[in-house]
C-alpha cells in the first residue's frame, strides 16, 4: 500500500485535532489557533491545508464516519448470523471498550448542533445519516427475515434504532448522569423487542 502523502497526513492531523478540540470546547470554541496548537502545527499550516474552519469540519464528518465504520467492520467479522450483525452495528456505535472514542461521540453531537444552523454542514450530516439508515435498514431486514418476520417493518425499526443511538450520544455528552455502559445492552434489547413484535411473514 502506498504511503499517504505529506499533505494527506497533515490534513488528517488537523482533522483529528479539530475533533479533539470540539469535544472539549464545541465548534465555536475551536479556533484555528487552538486546532493548530492541538495538532502541533503553526496556524499558517492549517490555513494552507484548509480554506476555512468549516472545511475542516466537513472533513471531520467523513473522518468520524470512517472511525465508526472501522469499529463496525471489526465486530462484523465475528458475527455469525443476521441478529449478531445487527448487534455488531449497534455496538460499534455505542459500546464501551478499548476502541471506544468519547471525543468522537462528543464531536458528533457538536456537529449535529452545527447542522441546525449551517446548510452545508446539514447536507454533509444528512448524507452520512442517510447512509447509516440504509445500512441499518438492510441489517434489520436480514434480522427480520432470519426471525420469520415481515421485512416491511425494517425502515421504521432502523429509524427507531438510529434515533436511540443519536439520543444515547447526546445523553452521554450533555447529561452524564446516565449509567455507564447502559446503551449497548439496552439497544440490543430494543432491537430484539422490535424484531419480535413485527408481524409474521
Amino acid at each position: 500500500m502506498a504511503r499517504p502523502s505529506n499533505t494527506a497526513e497533515r490534513q488528517s492531523q488537523i482533522v483529528a485535532a479539530l475533533i479533539r478540540v470540539m469535544a472539549r470546547s464545541g465548534y465555536d470554541g475551536a479556533s484555528v489557533a487552538l486546532v493548530a496548537e492541538e495538532a502541533g502545527l503553526a496556524p499558517g499550516l492549517v490555513h494552507y491545508h484548509f480554506g476555512s474552519k468549516r472545511e475542516i469540519l466537513l472533513a471531520a464528518i467523513d473522518e468520524l464516519e470512517r472511525r465508526v465504520s472501522e469499529r463496525w467492520q471489526a465486530r462484523r467479522a465475528k458475527a455469525s448470523d443476521a441478529r449478531a450483525q445487527l448487534f455488531a452495528y449497534l455496538d460499534a456505535h455505542v459500546a464501551l471498550g478499548r476502541d471506544a472514542d468519547p471525543a468522537a461521540v462528543a464531536s458528533w453531537v457538536v456537529i449535529g448542533a452545527e447542522a441546525v444552523r449551517d446548510a452545508e454542514v446539514r447536507a454533509a450530516y444528512e448524507r452520512v445519516v442517510s447512509e447509516k439508515l440504509r445500512l441499518l435498514e438492510a441489517l434489520v431486514k436480514a434480522a427480520l427475515g432470519e426471525a420469520g418476520r415481515d421485512p416491511r417493518a425494517a425502515p421504521s425499526i432502523a429509524a427507531a434504532l438510529l434515533s436511540a443511538v443519536e439520543g444515547a450520544y447526546r445523553l452521554a455528552v450533555v447529561a452524564q448522569a446516565t449509567p455507564s455502559g447502559f446503551a449497548a445492552p439496552m439497544l440490543r434489547q430494543i432491537a430484539d423487542g422490535l424484531v419480535a413484535k413485527a408481524r409474521n411473514r
